[in-house]
């Protein structure tokens, strides 16, 4: 619903982390995420580099998502109604496709879900129909920043990339606007 919303609204980008942000805290267990993105390090770090990370995480994943579904992109997401035991021990799969209107059935998106303190939540995601795992490909460097930059190496990168995503998205409002698109 929250990134219905963003594809229906001219809003800043402000205003869009605004609307994305707390649907991203309900469906997503980012620690968890990032834990597994990470890898064996995580557990290394002390607790407030792993609060400073978590949180510069978080705000990659908004931005992320932000410019994925950017005003009048009409994307939608189509849940399957087979929900998948996983292989990791209780987790669940649920099976989506994200497409528009003149591409359906879409792209294969399917979230790996756990059930914790918080409910069910997102704790991977699989892309495309060889389901690769977004915690391992991020991983890799994620893993990497880390261990070259150490955490606010690691910081750094991630606010750097959703300054990125920022300004792509002022830029692609200004060309909606300019030509009369939003």
């Amino acid at each position: 619903a929250g990134l219905d919303k963003v594809q229906k609204s001219s809003a800043s980008f402000a205003d869009r982390v605004q609307i994305v942000g707390p649907a991203v805290d309900q469906a997503y267990d980012l620690d968890a995420v990032l834990k597994a993105s990470i890898g064996v390090r995580y557990q290394s770090l002390s607790p407030d580099d792993k609060q400073k990370l978590l949180s510069a995480f978080r705000d990659f994943t908004i931005a992320r998502y932000i410019s994925s579904f950017k005003p009048g992109a009409g994307a939608r997401f189509t849940i399957t109604p087979k929900i998948e035991d996983s292989p990791v021990g209780g987790n669940k799969i649920v099976n989506t496709f994200i497409g528009s209107d003149d591409s359906q059935p879409g792209t294969s998106v399917s979230y790996v879900m756990h059930n914790g303190a918080s409910g069910w939540r997102i704790t991977d995601v699989l892309l495309a129909e060889s389901r690769i795992s977004l915690a391992v490909t991020q991983g890799s460097d994620l893993s990497y920043r880390l261990s070259s930059g150490g955490v606010s190496g690691l910081i750094n990168v991630l606010e750097r990339t959703v300054k990125t995503f920022y300004h792509v998205c002022i830029q692609d409002s200004l060309f909606h606007s300019q030509n009369g698109h939003i």
